[in-house]
């Protein structure tokens, strides 16, 4: 699928999956769903890194920000009033996600009680030493990624949601670009070609470059949910299954 599919996909739909055919390879107690996805038409200058930024509004908080990079958006509790410099305030609920592009915008809680949300973004490493905007704090940032991993050109971003039943997991796959899994609730052990399986718990994540195979693994007894953030150059496979198991 290229950016069109990523972004038929974005539109809503779930698809839930169960284990069919030989092999470990294959979905059990998996259900995955599109939330957002946008489009990147450059990159920002120079090295780059993608962070995950969490944010806790107490009632009538208002977060200001000026123009930024394009990212994606979750409300995970609570509401959220979107209004953006030019257009109609939108109102998010708890699960909803949108692709926010570089304009000048702000953040409201309009709700009677806390909220609490995440952005997903690729940054220009020079953003690092940025003091933090009020109410937010970095919750997890990948290394400044290698100068070949995203090559000059139009990205698509994209972010979907995977809940596993207790001892489900993914469909064994790769992406056509960098992969970023963040644990919601729950625990997770990642599978990933050349390291070791290792174990997300909630508000942790981990990253993978394009082409690499990986896998999610819900080994306890409670359900997990997770995000997966990839940012894939258009005109690319955005996501191939894999017969084998990791």
């Amino acid at each position: 699928m290229v950016l069109t599919a990523v972004l038929l996909c974005a539109c809503g739909g779930t698809t839930a999956t169960q284990g069919s055919g030989s092999g470990d390879a294959k979905a059990a107690g998996a259900t995955v769903t599109s939330l957002a996805a946008g489009q990147l038409d450059a990159l920002p200058t120079g090295t780059v890194y993608l962070q995950v930024n969490e944010f806790n509004q107490s009632p009538g908080a208002v977060t200001k920000s000026s123009k930024h990079v394009p990212a994606i958006v979750i409300q995970v509790a609570g509401v959220q009033r979107l209004m953006v410099e030019g257009s109609p305030p939108v109102d998010y609920q708890a699960g909803q996600a949108y692709f926010l592009a570089s304009v000048t915008h702000s953040h409201l809680n309009s709700g009677p009680a806390a909220n609490h949300w995440f952005n997903f973004a690729l940054w220009p490493s020079a953003q690092r030493a940025a003091p933090p905007v009020p109410s937010a704090r970095v919750a997890f940032a990948t290394p400044d990624l290698p100068s070949d991993a995203l090559p000059a050109g139009a990205y698509a971003i994209s972010l979907q949601r995977v809940t596993l039943v207790p001892h489900g997991h993914t469909q064994a796959h790769k992406y056509g670009g960098i992969d970023v899994v963040f644990v919601m609730s729950g625990s997770i052990s990642t599978h990933a070609d050349g390291r070791s399986p290792s174990t997300l718990n909630a508000d942790s994540g981990s990253y993978a470059l394009a082409g690499t195979g990986l896998q999610e693994y819900d080994d306890s007894d409670q359900p997990a949910t997770f995000v997966s953030f990839v940012i894939a150059a258009v005109g690319q496979p955005f996501e191939t299954p894999l017969t084998r198991s990791l």
